[in-house]
């Protein structure tokens, strides 16, 4: 009666290894999928700067061209200037999905970790978690303060 149930526990541990294995396998490729997006991320935001810094650069040419344009070149300009305006927007979104610097703030308080929510989901639903929070304390210190002037306690 014994061995039967030690065989029951050996042929459940070896199911359990099986298991293990294929999760290991699956963390494997997790892993690797994880380095491949921060790569993709690093690279992303290098291109970013890099466009960023070029449509800064052509706006810079666009200024002294100001003085002296005849109607055809002066709608040449509008139309680079509508162009950069337009790039500038997809660039702003396409810098929300990426991860950012923390600022002073949580920098001396978490330290250089990457707390970033690139998806906008997530960040709404924080931006509404931490609404709450404040709207919490907002009450604790009303009533902590109503409660001071009707105790009158120094």
């Amino acid at each position: 009666m014994m061995t039967a149930q030690i065989s029951d526990l050996m042929t459940d541990w070896e199911e359990l290894d099986d298991q293990f294995d294929k999760f290991e396998q699956l963390h494997k490729q997790y892993l690797q999928k994880l380095d491949t997006v921060q790569t993709l991320q690093s690279q992303c935001q290098d291109r970013l700067k890099h466009q960023q810094k070029r449509i800064k650069v052509l706006q810079q040419k666009i200024k002294p061209l100001a003085v002296t344009r005849s109607e055809e070149e002066e709608s040449k300009v509008q139309e680079l200037l509508n162009q950069i305006s337009q790039r500038k927007l997809q660039l702003r979104d396409i810098e929300e999905t990426l991860p950012k610097k923390n600022g002073a703030y949580l920098r001396v308080i978490l330290g250089n970790v990457n707390v970033s929510l690139t998806n906008k989901a997530d960040r709404f639903k924080y931006k509404e978690e931490y609404e709450h929070f404040k709207l919490v304390l907002t009450f604790i210190s009303l009533f902590l303060s109503v409660a001071s002037l009707i105790l009158g306690y120094r």
